[in-house]
């Protein structure tokens, strides 16, 4: 039989769960035991918590009868309520108002009964009237009566506060939601400037605050400061359902403010809450934004895309029918417009008036307010597949704003003034009837009308600048945090123009032979075509061009290289190694040898693999095959002479490592190639070679190959070029320079080879903005480089050149890392990961995923960190390599402790245990650690009752635990005592959070011995905490304080001044008395 305890329990159980139906349903449970039992108290209490449960559990609408049925108790039987639950109540009441007038369903006549009810209960115990004008002016909005929101909001100003008040925090939200409504723009953003600032506000109120002053942030002409508030608050609700008012209205700011691209990205990630919404009014918000949102896809042509997502259907508050995953992006628009319209119709029903409708109508009808994405970059011009196709390139791969293209950058901008803050506890103030209400509210002076009106900016800021189609790139201003990379005169604007569309993959395989015809072959165009054979999937296995074998394996090769397939892409180059030695000689074996080992180290590196150990052996590889591609340039040349350009190789011998090569090679001999192909091949593998032995930070080595490099395109006439060749051999030797130890005079390089141009060649602007980015990153300019790889990136969206864009995102999203701008690196290496994962570029894929787990644990963001790390860990347990997925599993684990889901910490606890090889002592012992956290997991962070139930599984992992490490010896690194002492710490903790207090003490005194082995002081305090603890809750009273005592003279040492544990004996000696 259920008994009181079971009732207690039960509440104490669902109150350390994250409020969500799933908890409210447990409360519910225990609701009905109460009942069943007869026990008053418990009634009252179980319906208290059933009604908190609901309101903060995205369930609102059901709030109402268990707090009628507690309302009717109170007016029964006060005796049954304390202080602390009338309280709640009357707060209930106050919610429950706003929820029944929110339900276009509940009659007007009800609704204003329950607002007279309100007011009866407040008067009968004399309490202020505050909130009960605060209530009635969002009533009144919901209504349709904004003269008579107005009225009640100014007697809410002038109305003195008292504890039954709403926070102080919460107090903005009803005087902005009145200013939206009625489009004062200047009143909403004036009301939320202590929001924005971060002065008041709490959890999803603020959040909510925060997305309903976009629109007029935006509108009254202050795009930076809606952009940041939109990065800071978006990224803090999109993981709750109960946000989904929030999440529509920044909708509604993404479509206005010409970001569609990202406003389809958070509509696909949130469409399917739609059939959570939790009141009318949540959802007509949500249809609102999505409607705008749709439309402006539309509008940019994409509208016979498909959706790409279910839209749910709809039964509670206005039944619609679902909508498949092919829905064409148009005829989505038109029925959630049509929806929303329904809905607005049915609260005019019962309202009287058309307010509701009207507002709907102009937000529907409102046009964006800028054409283009305000930080200035080409949103619209960066290339993106629709959802029906799965590509990232267009149809034709031409440069267009496709749906599921990158979007912007993410980055903050330099925010405009906000305006002094509008109060919201005015002294009571007189008004005509004919009186502004702003005016009324002390806010716009009489007669001026609404200044702020739909576009027109605020004193001190600027229009945002429209997009106008292919532009030079300039340097934009800084971003918060950013210095000027560019002291006094700026840099060159890039000379970008989007190259011309692939048709085919034989189409691209003849323009890829005809790039490689010139020496610096690695021309826009060509990062275009491999690019579009990257992400199109242009060169499926059984397409070769005749005559052009060898080229289309080549393609093939660098579209995987693209793509991060490195070991699929060495197996593509051995394949036409034959080939191309055959039409170039030992020449064409080199080159496709260089490549390949430049491959082995970008896998390397992308899987996070110590290469030290292969160092040496590449390096040699590396050296010998530039030494023969030399010496092939050489004899082709007869002994050219070495170019002068800035930092060259000196003369003299070759580097170590080279070796001769004998015989005659001049044209068509060995090979079929004229002795140019050879010479533009040679040009290119030593470049090539450069690269390589640069990643290698073999400074002489890839100087030398350069100088060769020059020798080889000295010899050829200019047409052979794809562009100045001193620019682009300056620009090899500075990203030499950067890279392997004096990036200084790198740097500097690379500004000249910029500053020689009015305007910059897109590769030369990548090159040098990319080599001034690492030199800053490596001198400690962490700002500057984040200017230089901002605008990298911005060259490589405008182009529309998805896969180096990966790349160059990834850079930046370091680079802001680096400077603890952690927000902006999210949401940069987010971009990157949604552009690979659509790619399907899964090595790299796996890498963003690492990269944002860390980022994620800066922010705070545990849910994220627990996906991140889920998705990097299953990439390498398929790859085998689950040491490093053991790594990961455990991050996750981690992250998922710190959300409270205690339950699923200790499953990738125990998967992470499970990766580590039994086999060697330091693996045992690992193993060991993570099964203990696997325990503590288990009973953390639980009701006493909950953590009892698991104490048995947690033993049982303890035991194992243990077993792994008893026969592991005493080494130098590894104090087999203190990791036995740190296990009776763990067990002591663990017996602590299930009740067990008698056996705990035990275990605290083993733990001291084991750590004072190794002398360790700190650790040995923690226990000797925990047994002060158990002491003074067993109520001895004596020993607890010599267990303090214990403490004090374990850190009497002053450098133990202000430790935690010394504040902690504090608290417990004072509440020994």
């Amino acid at each position: 039989m259920t008994t009181r305890e079971d009732i207690r329990e039960r509440l104490a159980y669902a109150d350390a769960l994250r409020r969500d139906p799933r908890a409210s349903a447990l409360v519910a449970e225990a609701v009905t035991w109460a009942d069943a039992l007869g026990e008053e108290d418990l009634q009252v209490v179980a319906r208290l918590a059933l009604t908190d449960g609901y309101l903060h559990g995205n369930e609102e609408w059901k709030a109402l009868e268990p707090f009628v049925r507690n309302l009717a108790r109170y007016q029964e039987r006060p005796d049954l309520f304390d202080a602390d639950q009338a309280r709640r109540l009357r707060r209930h009441f106050t919610r429950v108002v706003a929820v029944a007038a929110a339900n276009p369903r509940v009659a007007k006549g009800q609704v204003r009964q329950l607002e007279a009810s309100l007011e009866e209960l407040y008067r009968s115990e004399g309490a202020s009237m505050h909130v009960v004008h605060g209530v009635r002016a969002t009533v009144a909005g919901l209504l349709g009566l904004e003269e008579e929101a107005a009225e009640e909001l100014a007697a809410w100003r002038a109305t003195p506060r008292d504890d039954s008040s709403d926070c102080e925090g919460c107090d903005p939200a009803r005087q902005v939601a009145f200013a939206y409504r009625t489009e004062r723009w200047e009143l909403a953003v004036a009301t939320a400037v202590p929001v924005l600032r971060g002065e008041v506000g709490c959890g999803l109120q603020a959040r909510t605050v925060q997305s309903r002053v976009l629109l007029p942030l935006l509108a009254s002409g202050r795009p930076g400061a809606a952009w940041n508030t939109h990065l800071r608050s978006y990224r803090g609700l999109r993981r709750d359902p109960g946000a989904l008012l929030a999440v529509g209205h920044h909708l509604e700011y993404l479509a206005l403010a010409g970001r569609w691209e990202r406003g389809m990205e958070v509509l696909r990630r949130h469409v399917g809450w739609l059939d959570q919404a939790e009141s009318a009014h949540v959802l007509l918000a949500a249809l609102c934004g999505m409607s705008l949102v749709l439309r402006e896809v539309e509008r940019a042509g994409a509208g016979e895309e498909a959706l790409g997502v279910v839209v749910p259907a709809e039964a509670l508050w206005c039944p619609h029918p679902a909508m498949g995953t092919g829905t064409p992006v148009s005829q989505a628009y038109a029925g959630l417009s049509a929806w929303a319209r329904r809905l607005a119709a049915a609260y005019d029903r019962r309202n009287g008036n058309t307010t509701v409708s009207d507002h709907l109508e102009r937000s529907l009808i409102r046009a964006p307010l800028t054409e283009g994405a305000a930080d200035g970059h080409a949103d619209r011009h960066a290339y993106g597949g629709g959802a029906d196709s799965g590509t990232v390139g267009g149809a034709d791969g031409r440069a267009a704003g496709r749906l599921g293209s990158p979007g912007s950058l993410g980055l903050l901008r330099v925010p405009e003034p906000l305006p002094e803050p509008a109060p919201t506890d005015l002294s009571p103030v007189e008004a005509g009837d004919d009186a502004d209400v702003a005016s009324a509210l002390g806010i716009i002076p009489p007669g001026s009308g609404q200044e702020a009106a739909l576009g027109t900016p605020a004193p001190g800021t600027t229009d945002v600048a429209a997009s106008r189609g292919p532009q030079p790139v300039q340097a934009r201003g800084d971003e918060p945090g950013e210095e000027s990379a560019e002291q006094g005169q700026p840099l060159p604007p890039t000379d970008l123009a989007p190259p011309e569309p692939v048709r085919d993959g034989q189409d691209a395989v003849r323009r890829y032979a005809e790039l490689r015809r010139v020496v610096g072959s690695s021309s826009l165009d060509h990062w275009f075509v491999v690019d579009q054979v990257a992400t199109r999937d242009l060169l499926p296995p059984d397409l070769v061009v005749e005559g052009l074998e060898a080229q289309t394996g080549l393609l093939r090769a660098a579209a995987l290289t693209c793509r991060g397939d490195m070991d699929e892409a060495v197996t593509q180059r051995l394949r036409v190694r034959p080939r191309l030695q055959a039409d170039y000689g030992p020449l064409g074996a080199c080159y496709i040898d260089l490549l390949n080992l430049d491959n082995e180290i970008t896998a390397d590196s992308i899987a996070d693999r110590d290469q030290a150990g292969e160092r040496e052996q590449r390096l040699e590889r590396a050296t010998r095959l530039t030494s023969r591609i030399a010496a092939t340039v050489e004899r082709l040349t007869g002994g050219g002479s070495r170019t002068s350009g800035r930092h060259a190789a000196p003369g003299g011998p070759s580097p170590v490592g080279a070796v001769e090569e004998h015989g005659h090679t001049g044209p068509g001999s060995p090979g079929r190639g004229s002795a140019g192909d050879l010479l533009v091949l040679a040009a290119d593998a030593l470049m090539a070679g450069a690269s390589v032995l640069t990643d290698l930070e073999a400074r002489e080595e890839a100087l030398h190959a350069l100088e060769a490099a020059a020798v080889a395109a000295a010899a050829l006439p200019a047409d052979r070029h794809a562009e100045r060749i001193e620019d682009i051999l300056d620009m090899a030797r500075a990203e030499v320079l950067a890279e392997c130890g004096d990036a200084d005079t790198g740097g500097r390089l690379a500004e000249e080879v910029l500053r020689r141009h009015e305007r910059v060649s897109p590769v030369l602007a990548v090159r040098g903005r990319r080599t001034l980015g690492v030199a800053a990153m490596r001198t400690g300019r962490l700002p500057e480089a984040v200017t230089h790889f901002r605008e990298q990136t911005s060259v490589m969206m405008s182009a529309g050149i998805a896969m180096y864009t990966v790349t160059s995102l990834l850079s930046l999203g370091t680079a802001l890392g680096a400077c603890e701008r952690y927000l902006e690196s999210a949401e940069v290496l987010e971009t990157a990961l949604s552009l690979a994962d659509r790619a399907g570029a899964g090595s790299l894929v796996a890498y963003l995923h690492r990269e944002l787990a860390q980022t994620t644990t800066a922010l705070g963001e545990y849910h994220d960190v627990v996906d991140h790390s889920l998705a990097a860990a299953q990439v390498l347990e398929a790859q085998g390599r689950q040491a490093a997925a053991g790594e990961h599993l455990a991050c996750a684990a981690a992250a998922a402790a710190s959300t409270g889901d205690s339950t699923w910490a200790a499953a990738l606890f125990q998967r992470a245990a499970a990766t580590k090889d039994s086999s060697t002592d330091s693996e045992r012992a690992e193993r060991g650690r993570l099964l203990r956290r696997a325990a503590r997991a288990l009973v953390d962070d639980s009701p006493l009752s909950t953590a009892r139930s698991r104490l048995e599984e947690a033993l049982a992992l303890m035991q194992e635990a243990r077993g792994l490490v008893e026969d592991v010896p005493d080494t130098v690194g590894y104090p087999a005592a203190w990791e036995l002492g740190d296990w009776h710490d763990d067990m002591a903790w663990i017996l602590w959070r299930t009740g067990e207090s008698g056996p705990a003490l035990e275990h605290c005194e083993k733990a001291f011995s084991g750590y004072m082995v190794s002398h360790d002081r700190e650790s040995a305090a923690r226990p000797l905490c925990l047994l002060a603890r158990l002491h003074a809750q067993r109520g001895e009273k004596g020993e607890a304080l010599a267990a303090c005592a214990r403490v004090r003279d374990l850190l009497a040492h002053p450098r133990w001044d202000g430790h935690d544990a010394l504040g902690l004996v504090d608290s417990i000696e004072a509440s020994l008395g």
